[in-house]
């Protein structure tokens, strides 16, 4: 769909490759809604994340054991919070 490859699908692309699929029937405004439900930062582009995270089945993606997983990386004192100095540590442990 990035006909012009800038890592982003604009307007005009979704539309374009929503057309050329004969099985989709949808209206243009129905395009520019669907790009302002997903569009996060108000660009009028979907970007990688922004795509990922509009098709990602989160039902699937997130349960209760990489939940809890993902929470226990931030809380790193074992405090049952998550604290600013957690979230410090955390990704100083990454490395940001």
């Amino acid at each position: 769909m990035d006909i012009d490859k800038t890592g982003m699908i604009n307007a005009e692309e979704l539309k374009q490759a929503i057309l050329n699929n004969k099985e989709i029937n949808i209206s243009e405004s129905e395009i520019m809604s669907i790009i302002n439900e997903v569009d996060y930062f108000g660009n009028q582009k979907i970007n990688y994340s922004e795509f990922i995270v509009a098709t990602i089945n989160l039902d699937e993606f997130l349960n209760e054991n990489k939940l809890l997983a993902l929470f226990n990386q931030f809380d790193t004192d074992g405090s049952g919070i998550i604290t600013t100095a957690n979230i410090v540590t955390a990704m100083n442990k990454i490395g940001h």
